[in-house]
């Protein structure tokens, strides 16, 4: 990959030699760290033009407000369009955007959004091929196959809320590989209530615990039946 970088919007003069690097992909994400120095790091506006194997990507205008650039602290971009940053990938496997928190410690967020307006979102994620599409997963990894959703960890008593213009639905047991269910537990980790795809419910009793009884009737002839459920 080469990549050029430009004072001017017609981005006819390079104001630093092209940059050429190897750059190794994997599962369609690659990174690159352009070598800028403060000052054209700093500038209140350039503009990149990459080329990948000889074809060129255009070039696009990048007004950056940066602070401490050099350190990696904090950076800002913004483009003169409706997305500061556009990424688009067509591979089989591919990442459009890809967002990677290294540090091994603390409290890190490999993509963070938010939205000043009242009537605004964090983030927005959609799945363009039908009702049951994806929107969002919730990955795992080699080691840990489960997803988890959290409040805000480092707001103590956060809570977490889900709106919905209609119906909730929770689908269990999707992939069809065991008995699934929907649990909830208490602080001590201890199950207080479960029901499974089936629609059996097991609540936890005690004294101050409430008992609910049920009975349905299975007509089936010479088989049918009462059956009770407390």
């Amino acid at each position: 990959m080469r990549f050029w970088i430009y004072g001017d919007e017609n981005c006819h003069d390079p104001i630093v030699e092209p940059m050429s690097y190897n750059v190794p992909v994997k599962k369609g994400v690659f990174e690159v760290r352009l070598e800028l120095s403060r000052a054209i790091a700093n500038g209140p506006a350039i503009w990149v033009e990459t080329e990948i194997d000889g074809l060129a990507e255009g070039c696009r205008a990048v007004q950056r407000q940066v602070l401490d650039c050099l350190s990696g602290t904090t950076a800002e971009i913004q483009m003169e369009d409706s997305a500061a940053i556009a990424g688009v990938n067509s591979a089989e496997r591919g990442r459009g955007l890809y967002g990677h928190a290294s540090g091994e410690t603390g409290v890190n967020y490999g993509v963070y959004g938010i939205s000043d307006s009242d009537q605004g979102y964090g983030g927005y994620f959609s799945n363009t091929t039908g009702a049951y599409g994806m929107d969002i997963v919730a990955g795992a990894d080699d080691i840990n196959t489960d997803g988890n959703i959290s409040s805000d960890p480092e707001r103590a008593g956060s809570d977490l809320n889900i709106y919905s213009n209609d119906e909730v639905r929770i689908f269990l047991d999707s992939d069809k590989d065991e008995e699934g269910s929907f649990s909830v537990y208490n602080d001590a980790a201890e199950q207080v209530f479960s029901i499974n795809e089936n629609g059996d419910i097991f609540q936890a009793l005690d004294r101050g615990g409430m008992v609910k009884a049920a009975a349905y009737v299975e007509c089936e002839g010479e088989n049918s039946s009462v059956n009770n459920f407390f």
